[in-house]
């Protein structure tokens, strides 16, 4: 036999749970939508930034994305916390490079680059 208190603090947790889940999926479906409409928002911009550098002579290729992106300034690194700090050791190539010392511990390897600049290459 169950207990009735035990049998009901089963169904009310249910309830709660399906109640909270509901909430939550209707809060990711909004979340997604509008999600998707600032997306075509700014391919829309996107398209007409690079169509106005077309049409103005900024650029003289289609070939080319437009890219936004952060970056760290840290203008006085005295101040920063000692956590926020790293000590970066590495070798000085260009000094190894300059110098070629008789000794087994760096190589030279030879490296091949191809920079194409203007229209796309295919």
């Amino acid at each position: 036999m169950t207990n009735d208190k035990e049998e009901q603090l089963i169904w009310e947790q249910l309830i709660s749970k399906q109640a909270a889940y509901n909430e939550a999926k209707k809060i990711a479906e909004k979340a997604k939508s509008e999600a998707d409409k600032i997306k075509f928002e700014l391919e829309e911009l996107e398209q007409a930034a690079k169509d106005y550098m077309l049409g103005n002579g900024v650029v003289d290729s289609e070939h080319f994305s437009l890219r936004v992106s952060e970056a760290v300034i840290v203008p006085d690194i005295d101040a920063l916390p000692d956590e926020y700090i790293r000590i970066k050791k590495e070798a000085n190539k260009q000094l190894i490079k300059a110098a070629r010392p008789q000794a087994n511990w760096y190589g030279v390897e030879k490296r091949y680059n191809l920079q194409v600049k203007g229209e796309k290459v295919i």
